[in-house]
């Protein structure tokens, strides 16, 4: 056998492997498996670790099975076209979803009120990256737009290869930081990385000789590999869809952040109050600050952890209930406003407490600024 027969034979058994494992892939197996509760949530990583395992075993098993029946030495041009499809569909849904997201700013939050008091050092690797990225709405957008634009390229077959290393590059970027930063979705930043140097590879040639070789190239030739009617008509209808759901994906992610979904009113008693005075003052777990956030939210914060609550204002009867996100009993205070100044005060297990607050201004904060 030649140095050539050994290629082309090497690179149809590759062929067959990406096509048994894409589709492995894409079978839902594991979120279903976690919808039914056999799995559990809190197993759901380890879960994709040993599928992962699995899937390339029966991918190298089908594989070979595929590879030593076949007749034909070099896969068909339409199954090749086939496979390029479901990697251009599977990248440009997850592209749109969350370049979209990223563009929209709802992805990543700005930091909240409870987070500027929060020491750095109680955050986790997640929740510091998703701080950072939260902080500055330009550079979320613009890593939005680089996923967008990755997927938009994937809907013609003549910048499918640009797309390919444009998302390659982009989810590079994201896989490495799901990793280094302890991100669950670490196993789909990194398929989809993997998916995208694959579908940049059918093109390996050109690439090379236009980026390492300094050499000339040959203009690709785009001819549908099936000529039937209904199916060319079927491509035109599909690809008209889905820059039309591009573009009104693309209008509806730029005017949300302006839509009272994501600015939603400011709550009465908003802010962040710092705990002046606690009677009595020998309770253990003593307040540090109460902060009330947007979306009912409300915590209390002690010396090294906070506390999430569900907070109620009944602002006729002067009444405050912090209802926990978790365990816990239900508390019930009343309250003054004097100013910037608030004054609760509780019957604790026949116990009256007050607790006396001053308003913080968030601009003293940087993240703010």
């Amino acid at each position: 056998m030649t140095p050539d027969n050994n290629r082309t034979s090497l690179q149809s058994f590759l062929f067959r492997f990406v096509s048994v494992y894409l589709l492995l892939y894409i079978l839902p197996v594991v979120w279903l498996a976690a919808l039914l509760g056999v799995i559990e949530p809190d197993e759901l990583q380890l879960s994709q670790q040993k599928l992962l395992i699995i899937r390339l075993g029966l991918s190298l098993a089908g594989a070979t099975i595929w590879h030593f029946f076949s007749r034909q030495g070099s896969p068909h041009s339409s199954q090749v076209y086939l496979l390029k499809l479901g990697i251009r569909s599977l990248l440009f849904i997850n592209m749109m979803v969350y370049g979209l997201a990223k563009v929209a700013m709802i992805q990543f939050s700005g930091p909240t009120l409870e987070r500027l008091i929060m020491p750095v050092g109680e955050l986790s690797p997640m929740g510091l990256l998703w701080t950072f990225m939260g902080y500055s709405g330009v550079y979320q957008i613009f890593a939005g737009l680089m996923e967008v634009a990755g997927g938009f390229f994937l809907l013609f077959r003549k910048t499918t290869t640009l797309g390919a290393l444009l998302i390659a590059g982009v989810m590079s970027n994201v896989a490495l930081m799901n990793f280094t930063f302890d991100v669950p979705v670490k196993n789909l930043a990194t398929h989809l990385f993997v998916f995208s140097l694959i579908l940049a590879a059918f093109d390996y040639k050109r690439i090379l000789n236009v980026f390492v070789f300094n050499k000339e190239t040959e203009a690709r030739v785009f001819e549908p590999p099936i000529q039937s009617l209904w199916f060319l008509n079927l491509t035109k209808w599909v690809k008209r869809t889905m820059v039309t759901a591009v573009i009104l994906g693309f209008v509806i992610s730029t005017v949300l952040p302006f839509t009272p979904f994501l600015n939603p009113p400011k709550p009465e008693l908003f802010g962040i109050y710092k705990v002046t005075t606690q009677e009595p003052s020998f309770r253990e777990n003593a307040w540090q600050y109460l902060v009330i956030d947007y979306n009912n939210l409300a915590y209390i914060r002690y010396d090294h952890n906070s506390k999430p609550y569900s907070i109620s204002i009944n602002q006729e009867d002067l009444e405050i209930t912090l209802k926990p996100r978790g365990t816990g009993s239900e508390r019930i205070f009343n309250y003054e406003l004097d100013g910037g100044n608030l004054n609760l005060i509780e019957i604790y297990e026949a116990d009256t407490l007050h607790y006396g607050l001053t308003r913080v201004d968030e601009q003293i904060f940087r993240l703010t600024q």
